[in-house]
C-alpha cells in the first residue's frame, strides 16, 4: 500500500476497476438533489467505444487497433467473479467477469464487464515500453482529446461525462533506462448526484452497521464543506479470492470518491457489505494536517506506531486509525463492538491448518490474543445444546470461534499450561465434517515433516456432549521434555528397584547369618547341656 502511495494516491487504482452499480445500496429516502455538471467531448474515440460495448466487442476492437501498431495478441484468460454464497447456494451470484488478454510487447489489457455483459472498465498495463509505443497507444485510445480534470507529476486523470481514463507512469526500467511502465486505466463512473441535505459525517457515530453509501454522501458534503471539491465517484470495486478453474469469490467492496486538491476516499465494506473502513488520501500536506486537525486525535488513545514508517495508531471505542504525516494518509478500520456477537460470528472466516498451528508457535501471546479477538470470536460463553453464544468478559482469551465453510460453528483453544506431563497446545473442534476431514489430512501432512513441530491426534467419532469433531495438537518438543521426563523416572525407579533387590538380598543374608549363628549357637548350648547331663549321670551311678 506504501508504493501505491507513493506513486501517486489520487490514482487509487481500486476506484477504477469495473463493478455493477446495481449492487450498490442506495438511500431509502430521496432527497434534493444538485447534478454535476462536466464538460463532455465530442470527438469520438477507442476509449469511449470499448467503455460501451460488451466483452466480445471490446476484444475484436482492442485486437484490430493493436495489430495495426505491430501488437499481436498471444493468448487470453477468463475469471468469472462470485458474491459470497449464501447457505447452500454454490458458488453464489455472478457479478463480474474478467477477460485478460496477453499480448506481445509486454502488454495486458484486462476487460471488466459485470454480469450483464456490459464493459465496466478497460485497464492497460505496458510493461517496459519505449515512449513512442506509449505515444501510438495513447493516440489509439483518444483519451487525450478529453477535458484534463486532474495533473500531477507521474500521472493524469480525464474525464469525459460519466468515462474516466486515469494515466500513471510507474517508472522506468531498471535495465533500460530508455523504457517506462504505464498504466491506463479506462472506467466508468458511478451516476453519483451530490446531495444537498445529508447526514453530518461523525466518526462518533460509525459503526459497522452505518450505511456505506450515506457514509460516502457524508463524506462529500464534508469534505466540499472543507472547501474541496468533489470530481466523481467510481463503481463499486470488487474484491476477489481466487478459487481456482477461473472461479473468484468476494471478500469485500471498495468505492472511490475523487476530489480535487489529490484528495481521494475509499470506503470499504466487507462481503457481506458491513462498513468496516475509510481511507483519507492527500497529495498535498495542507490539506492533510486540515483534515488531521479536523478528526482532534488528541482526544483518541495514542497506541503508538503502526507497522509503516510514520504511522501513528488512534483508538476510539470500535475504531482504530492510522495517521502517516509522511505518506499523507488518514485510515480508520470500523469493527464491531465487543458484545455484538452475531455481527463478529458472521464476520469470521475459516482458519486453515498451517495458520492454526502457525499463529501458537510463532507468535507473542500478547500479540495472538490481539489478533484472535479482531478476526474471530472471543469473550464468550456457549450453550451447545443451542450452539448459542453470549458475551462473558471473563472467558478465557485464547479461545475462538468461527464458521467453517459450511456456516457450522467451529472452535479452536491455544493452551499454555503446559508442564512435564502435559504437551498439548491446541484444540481443535467443528461440527463440519467436510472441513474436519480437510484439516485432518492438511495436519498430518505437516506432522509428516521431519522438521514438523508438532504430532496429531484425533478422532472420527463426535464427541457426544458437543456433537462435534475434534483434533489434539501436540508439542513435539514438550513431548520429547515429557518422554525424557518419562525415561529419567523409569530409569530411576528401576534402580530404585534395582537398589530395593539388592537391600532386600542384603537383609536376608545377614538375616541368615544370623540364623546360622544363633543355631550354632543353640547348638553349643544344647552341647554343653547334653554334656552337663552325662557328667551328672556318671556321678550319680558312682
Amino acid at each position: 500500500m506504501k508504493s501505491f502511495i507513493q506513486q501517486g494516491l489520487i490514482l487509487m487504482l481500486l476506484c477504477i476497476a469495473t463493478k455493477t452499480s446495481a449492487q450498490i445500496k442506495k438511500a431509502a429516502t430521496p432527497v434534493k438533489t444538485k447534478q454535476i455538471i462536466a464538460t463532455q467531448s465530442t470527438a469520438k474515440s477507442l476509449a469511449a467505444e470499448l467503455l460501451r460495448s460488451n466483452t466480445e466487442q471490446a476484444c475484436k476492437l482492442i485486437s484490430n487497433e493493436l495489430k495495426a501498431i505491430g501488437i499481436q495478441i498471444e493468448s487470453m484468460e477468463e475469471e468469472s467473479i462470485y458474491d459470497h454464497p449464501k447457505s447452500n447456494e454454490k458458488p453464489g451470484k455472478l457479478l463480474e467477469m474478467r477477460t485478460s488478454l496477453r499480448c506481445s510487447n509486454k502488454m495486458q489489457v484486462d476487460v471488466l464487464a459485470n454480469a450483464s455483459d456490459q464493459v465496466q472498465g478497460v485497464n492497460w498495463y505496458l510493461n517496459n515500453i519505449s515512449p513512442a509505443t506509449f505515444t501510438a497507444t495513447e493516440k489509439i485510445l483518444g483519451y487525450r482529446k478529453w477535458p484534463l480534470i486532474s495533473n500531477a507529476v507521474t500521472s493524469s486523470l480525464y474525464f469525459n461525462n460519466n468515462l474516466i481514463a486515469e494515466v500513471s507512469e510507474m517508472g522506468s526500467s531498471e535495465s533500460d533506462k530508455a523504457k517506462f511502465t504505464y498504466a491506463i486505466n479506462l472506467t466508468k463512473t458511478d451516476r453519483f448526484i451530490s446531495p444537498t441535505i445529508t447526514k453530518t459525517f461523525n466518526t462518533d457515530s460509525l459503526t459497522v452497521h452505518s450505511n456505506p453509501e450515506e457514509t460516502g454522501q457524508s463524506v462529500v458534503q464534508f469534505l466540499k464543506g472543507q472547501g474541496i471539491k468533489f470530481l466523481y465517484k467510481s463503481l463499486n470495486n470488487i474484491l476477489t479470492n481466487y478459487e481456482g478453474k477461473g472461479i473468484s469469490t468476494v471478500f469485500g467492496y471498495t468505492t472511490t470518491y475523487m476530489f480535487g486538491e489529490g484528495t481521494s476516499v475509499t470506503i470499504s465494506c466487507n462481503k457481506y457489505r458491513k462498513l468496516d473502513g475509510i481511507n483519507f488520501y492527500f497529495t498535498d500536506p495542507l490539506v492533510h494536517n486540515k483534515i488531521k486537525k479536523w478528526f482532534r486525535f488528541n482526544n483518541w488513545a495514542n497506541e503508538g506506531e503502526g507497522d509503516e514508517e510514520g504511522d501513528i495508531i488512534y483508538n476510539n471505542n470500535n475504531l482504530q486509525c492510522l495517521n502517516n504525516d509522511k505518506d499523507k494518509y488518514i485510515q480508520f478500520t470500523i469493527s464491531p463492538f465487543i458484545n455484538d456477537i452475531h455481527t463478529r460470528y458472521q464476520n469470521t472466516n475459516p482458519i486453515d491448518a498451517s495458520a492454526l498451528v502457525s499463529y501458537y508457535l510463532n507468535m507473542e501471546k500478547n500479540a495472538l490474543k490481539t489478533l484472535l479477538t479482531k478476526e474471530y470470536v472471543t469473550m464468550v460463553s456457549v450453550d451447545w445444546a443451542s450452539r448459542k453464544m453470549t458475551y462473558n468478559a471473563a472467558a478465557y482469551p485464547h479461545e475462538f470461534y468461527f464458521k467453517s465453510p459450511s456456516d457450522s460453528l467451529s472452535y479452536v483453544v491455544y493452551e499454555y499450561k503446559l508442564s512435564d506431563t502435559y504437551s498439548r497446545i491446541i484444540y481443535f473442534s467443528t461440527g463440519d465434517k467436510a472441513y474436519y476431514e480437510k484439516m485432518k489430512s492438511d495436519l498430518i501432512t505437516q506432522a509428516k515433516d521431519p522438521k514438523s513441530e508438532v504430532i496429531i491426534n484425533y478422532s472420527d467419532k463426535p464427541f457426544e456432549k458437543t456433537r462435534m469433531y475434534y483434533i489434539m495438537i501436540f508439542s513435539k518438543a514438550q513431548e520429547a521434555v515429557f518422554a525424557d521426563n518419562k525415561r529419567k523416572k523409569e530409569e530411576a525407579l528401576l534402580a530404585q528397584q534395582q537398589r530395593e533387590k539388592e537391600a532386600a538380598a542384603e537383609k536376608a543374608r545377614l538375616k541368615a547369618e544370623r540364623d546360622a549363628k544363633t543355631s550354632a549357637d543353640i547348638q553349643k548350648v544344647g552341647d554343653i547341656l547334653i554334656q552337663g547331663l552325662e557328667q551328672i549321670k556318671k556321678k550319680g551311678n558312682n
